[in-house]
């Protein structure tokens, strides 16, 4: 039998990251992009989402500067790898030999 007691915190990092990932995503998928002050050269697009955690005025907002979407596809990588790896783990641990 094949166990691997210290794969149980891996997967718990990794679906950990990848429900904050899906997230991420709906966020960014019900959210609104407004690109005037990017059309006007004052700054990058603003991605606003209504939410009712947000404060007084009812909206959620992220300037999408580089630096955001940087560090965004950063995080993005990070996980794509680490899964990637993780799926290797899990062929070769179930190709091996009993």
């Amino acid at each position: 039998m094949h166990t691997r007691p210290e794969w149980v915190t891996r997967f718990n990092s990794l679906i950990e990251g990848m429900h904050k990932e899906r997230k991420r995503r709906n966020d960014i998928v019900h959210s609104q992009i407004l690109f005037d002050f990017a059309d006007r050269g004052i700054g990058a697009p603003l991605m606003s989402k209504r939410s009712k955690h947000a404060g007084d005025n009812g909206f959620e907002r992220q300037w999408l500067s580089k630096e955001f979407q940087s560090k965004m596809l950063a995080e993005l990588g990070a996980l794509s790898v680490e899964l990637g790896f993780m799926r290797t783990q899990l062929l070769h641990d179930y190709q091996a030999q009993t």
